[in-house]
């Protein structure tokens, strides 16, 4: 009788398998000509400042950087999952001796690596610009923030399995993520006049719940840190709180829908 592997042992094999391919996959270049891109801009940009201050092109680079990762992240989880679902990769997975739960967190922890390497190789590239401590608290940042959207990708992948609608609602949740406190503070001030329609009082009593359930990522990646360098470790214990909250949440939602799917 054969034994069936051990969950750490499959979890391990599924992440650096998942890595592989991604990179196999040309994301090597990709994050490289990101990389390259930003600092064109930031080049670009800066040459029309009056100033030669590295705050502001520091702040450009990773307004740019983030921007960047974020989407390369929220592509490469969606489009390689799409193509395990649509060529019976994951099937041939489920086929194997593993839990299911393995599979799933295999392929999260994998996906998680990817946008590990990209938080650093991001980090690295803000450093000619901003403090190596600073530069290094936004890419560990930033990270945390790759991580949310790679989970978030992949939950909707699965549950869609239609790559342009999983990553049309990934990005609409990261812009709404981001938007949410200007959202809110232009409803505020709606709600302090007078003249407040019933329409514009449900909209605020909306977006109000809506920001209980989506993480704040407005507080993720601070601007303020690469601009006056004002980022410090305990800044990170509530980013890395909350991340571990929504992982958690997401990777369970996921391992349901896994199980619930008849492939």
């Amino acid at each position: 009788m054969t034994t069936s592997p051990g969950r750490l042992q499959a979890v391990t094999i599924l992440a650096v398998l998942t890595l592989r391919m991604a990179l196999r996959e040309r994301l090597a270049r990709a994050m490289a000509l990101m990389i390259a891109l930003s600092w064109a801009a930031t080049w670009f940009l800066a040459s029309l400042l009056v100033s030669d201050e590295t705050g502001p092109q520091a702040a450009m680079l990773g307004f740019l950087l983030r921007l960047g990762s974020v989407f390369l992240t929220m592509v490469t989880v969606t489009f390689s999952l799409t193509r395990d679902l649509q060529n019976r990769g994951l099937e041939l997975l489920l086929a194997l001796p593993y839990p299911r739960g393995a599979i799933w967190l295999g392929k999260g922890v994998g996906f998680a690596m990817i946008a590990s390497l990209l938080a650093l190789l991001d980090a690295l590239a803000l450093m000619p610009l901003a403090p190596p401590g600073q530069a290094l608290l936004w890419g560990v940042a930033i990270n945390a923030e790759l991580w949310l959207m790679a989970t978030l990708a992949m939950l909707l992948t699965l549950a869609l399995r239609q790559a342009p609608l999983a990553l049309t609602m990934t990005a609409a949740l990261y812009l709404l993520g981001r938007s949410m406190h200007s959202l809110l503070l232009i409803a505020r001030q709606s709600a302090e006049m007078a003249t407040e329609h019933w329409s514009a009082a449900l909209a605020r009593h909306l977006l109000t719940l809506i920001s209980w359930l989506l993480p704040d990522l407005e507080r993720f990646t601070v601007t303020d840190w690469l601009l006056h360098h004002g980022g410090s470790l305990p800044a990170l214990g509530p980013i890395f709180a909350e991340t571990l909250l929504y992982l958690a949440l997401l990777m369970a939602v996921g391992h349901l829908e896994l199980r619930r799917r008849a492939f």
